[in-house]
């Protein structure tokens, strides 16, 4: 079955330009999309991937930091 992606990624992260993941949205099972920092935010660590296999959402990890670049 597909996953249910978060309400909200973050003041921080926002959808990503390609495959990006949408709040609240949902995610088809055995596929994956993309977050990124929000602009005036740099990736600090992390993943930006969200991936569901067979129902089991993997959620991003992505930190963002204000001014990195």
């Amino acid at each position: 079955g597909a996953c249910a992606l978060p309400e909200t990624f973050g003041s921080e992260i926002t959808t990503a330009s390609a495959n990006g993941c949408e709040a609240r949205g949902e995610l088809l099972s055995n596929s994956t999309c993309l977050v990124q920092c929000a602009p005036g935010y740099g990736a600090a660590s992390g993943s930006p991937q969200f991936s569901c296999l067979e129902g089991v959402l993997t959620a991003a990890t992505l930190t963002c930091a204000l001014g990195r670049c």
